[in-house]
């Protein structure tokens, strides 16, 4: 119901009373927020209107600098408030997760006025998941979104509202994750949160006019030092998700061009990268790295050791990365084709060897990947 009714608020402008102060109740396991709006009119339109209105009053309500003061009467308080986590619930609010209470309707002169209570306690709190599984993510989605800029910067108060969309593409971007975890699983831990970050800058700076639906402003002010922006942003989970896959389709399908000589270092070298997942074509384009390596024999006192070095460079063949062998950890008594293919094979069966090489290359197609991403 509250879905639907702050979708309506693109379609209707309405013009309402100043806000009500919303009346606040602690107990020992709860906060209880009440309040109470009034318009001119009757019917099904003024009714949707009260209650989208009351429910930003209560997310209005749920920010820092009102919730600091209810959390300076007790430590309790401020305990409870921690455990309630106001902003998953001003999220919770937008996107239905979260019902109104005690609602009660009734007329005063020509205007309709509505009542109503939001009980918050940590036994109450909103789940990602539901009775029937995992929660669906709506075709719609809903965010309670903020943002701030530095005073001294002339356009602050637009910063603040860009930085607060910014906020609400990420916060998005989580509820996508949080519907689909598996969707990230190719990526390593440390990762997935600069990711995260880039994922949301990039998105920011696309063509935002068939993902963001509307942008409503609930609150703004300002200190000393920052202006800050709330929004209520709604963003299409469709487009969004789309646009998501598209950019850990780049990351997931980095590959890698080779070369390696003599052929049995390409081998060996293709087969150790492959088997880490780590794809090798032979097709140079922009925004792709190719590794360099070379091989060779030198003759030491007691025989002949393998020299093996590799070079990671970008597309315009800047050096992003070298690395070269121990050669004086294996020693063969001649110098020919199938001894030079045994130390090889050798050297890079070495586990630090493995994970130095490995952990480099991966890294950097990380990094390029993102790159790509910003360059699209």
């Amino acid at each position: 119901m509250i879905k639907q009714i702050l979708s309506a608020a693109v379609l209707f402008a309405v013009t309402l009373t100043s806000l009500a102060d919303v009346a606040v109740t602690v107990t020992d396991d709860a906060l209880i927020l009440n309040d109470q709006v009034c318009e001119y009119g009757r019917g099904r339109t003024v009714a949707d209107e009260l209650e989208r209105q009351i429910v930003l009053n209560f997310m209005q309500f749920l920010t820092r600098d009102n919730l600091l003061k209810v959390a300076e009467q007790t430590a309790k308080t401020k305990d409870l408030i921690a455990a309630i986590k106001p902003e998953a619930v001003r999220d919770a609010l937008v996107n239905n997760q979260l019902a109104l209470s005690n609602q009660k309707t009734f007329f005063q002169g020509s205007d309709t006025c509505l009542m109503a209570q939001l009980v918050l306690s940590p036994a109450n709190m909103v789940q990602t998941e539901t009775e029937n599984g995992v929660w669906q993510l709506p075709e719609v989605l809903f965010v309670y979104a903020q943002g701030q800029a530095r005073i001294e910067n002339p356009a602050a108060a637009y910063a603040a509202q860009q930085d607060a969309v910014i906020n609400g593409l990420r916060k998005s971007l989580n509820l996508i994750e949080q519907k689909s975890p598996e969707i990230l699983s190719f990526l390593k831990q440390y990762q997935q949160a600069e990711f995260n970050a880039l994922a949301t800058q990039a998105l920011a700076e696309q063509d935002l006019s068939a993902l963001l639906i509307s942008q409503q402003s609930l609150l703004n002010y300002q200190d000393e030092k920052n202006v800050y922006s709330h929004l209520l942003v709604s963003i299409g989970s469709n487009e969004l998700k789309q646009r998501f896959l598209a950019m850990i389709n780049t990351v997931a399908e980095s590959q890698l061009v080779l070369q390696a000589s003599p052929l049995s270092l390409q081998q060996a070298l293709r087969q150790l990268l492959t088997k880490q997942g780590i794809t090798i074509t032979e097709q140079r384009q922009m925004g792709r790295l190719q590794l360099t390596a070379n091989s060779k024999m030198i003759s030491v006192s007691r025989g002949y050791q393998a020299l093996v070095e590799l070079q990671l460079l970008d597309d315009k063949g800047n050096q992003l990365w070298g690395w070269q062998n121990q050669p004086s950890l294996m020693t063969v008594s001649n110098n020919t084709d199938s001894q030079l293919q045994q130390l090889l094979m050798a050297h890079l069966s070495l586990p630090d060897n493995q994970q130095t090489i490995i952990q480099q290359l991966d890294q950097a197609l990380f990094r390029q990947a993102l790159k790509n991403i910003s360059r699209e």
